[in-house]
């Protein structure tokens, strides 16, 4: 009777460890010791580091899988694969030039200079190779341009390709993925499988160019008396120790970089000289600019290490780091003092492991 009641409480435990293993499903690749390992949201390392290079996951909504590198020493080349969020091997480490957007599908191996190899990812399956132009992917959508321009193999999810001379256009509209060709008298549409679906207003209507851009206007007045302000506190402070930072688009300040000429140190200033960070003893201060955003984080360095501050002054990485520098508009790449090294949130929020000391 014990013995059942003992195997019944392990049977109880088995899928409970399997439940928590899973709750956090977003990996993040750090370094130490030149070799790539895995975290998770917590700063569990989940695979230690046994790769010489793993690239970020790209829209971990709706991707599992990553590029690792791994090293031959024998003949001196980087060969890449695969893994998943577990770092489990999903596509060996046996190609020199594999390409892979965070599509969720599919990655892309070019051979010499013009011939492309289409693999599926969860069967690491090659489902087409062909001389090629350019590629498009969109996750499960792979259009194939051919050379001359004039025809596009379509590759659908269940590894089968098609043949098109005419315009293909990639759709992937949230729920809404599929293909539009325009063939004549009117165009086709197919869903991810290839199967020719209903050519409805619906499926006429998403398309990307349908979209206007947003754009950002700066008023001319607002330019004016920016570029009036930094002139003003040129005259105060001495143009020599004052430096403007600049709007990432438009050449017109929106801070100031004060430089005390007694001590060397730096401070930032808004435009009307007032306090916007101070810690004594910075050294160096200098913007980290993203595309999509108008105006740019500042660096500073104080002490040998560099930190990171938003234009307001808040502190979002403080001055532990060797180095900082911008991967997307979501990460950073960070290398903290204590070895380790890996990515960093818009927010700071570090994705190291625990040992690092670093993590708050």
């Amino acid at each position: 009777m014990k013995t059942t009641a003992s195997l019944f409480l392990i049977l109880l435990t088995i899928p409970v460890c399997r439940l928590a293993s899973q709750e956090y499903s977003k990996s993040y690749p750090f370094f130490f010791n030149n070799m790539y390992g895995l975290v998770n949201e917590k700063n569990e390392v989940i695979l230690k580091p046994v790769f010489d290079h793993i690239e970020p996951f790209e829209h971990q909504w709706h991707n599992d899988y990553t590029i690792f590198s791994t090293f031959e020493v024998n003949n001196r080349i980087i060969k890449k694969g695969i893994i998943d969020k577990t770092g489990k091997v999903v596509v060996p480490a046996q190609y020199e030039k594999l390409e892979y957007g965070g599509n969720g599908y599919y990655c892309f191996h070019v051979t010499g200079k013009d011939t492309l190899e289409v693999i599926q990812i969860k069967r690491n399956k090659r489902v087409l190779k062909t001389p090629f132009l350019k590629y498009t992917n969109k996750r499960d959508l792979v259009s194939v341009e051919l050379p001359g321009g004039k025809s596009r193999i379509l590759v659908f999810e269940n590894g089968k390709t098609k043949t098109f001379n005419e315009f293909v256009e990639l759709i992937d509209m949230d729920s809404l993925r599929i293909y539009k060709v325009y063939t004549e008298p009117k165009p086709i549409v197919l869903n991810t499988k290839g199967k020719i679906i209903n050519h409805t207003k619906e499926t006429e209507f998403f398309s990307m160019d349908d979209y206007p851009v947003a754009s950002e206007e700066i008023e001319e007045d607002d330019e004016r008396n920016h570029q009036s302000d930094f002139a003003s506190l040129q005259n105060i402070l001495g143009a020599q120790n004052v430096t403007k930072v600049k709007h990432a688009i438009m050449d017109y300040p929106i801070l100031a970089i004060y430089r005390n000429p007694a001590d060397g140190f730096l401070t930032v200033l808004d435009l009307k000289g007032n306090p916007v960070f101070v810690s004594e003893g910075i050294t160096e201060i200098k913007p980290l600019m993203f595309k999509s955003k108008r105006t740019p984080y500042l660096l500073w360095k104080k002490a040998g290490y560099w930190g990171l501050i938003s234009l307001d002054g808040k502190i979002i990485l403080d001055n532990a780091f060797l180095s900082i520098d911008k991967i997307d508009d979501i990460y950073f790449s960070v290398y903290h003092k204590s070895g380790y090294g890996g990515l960093a949130m818009w927010d700071g929020a570090l994705k190291l492991p625990a040992a690092c000391g670093c993590i708050k």
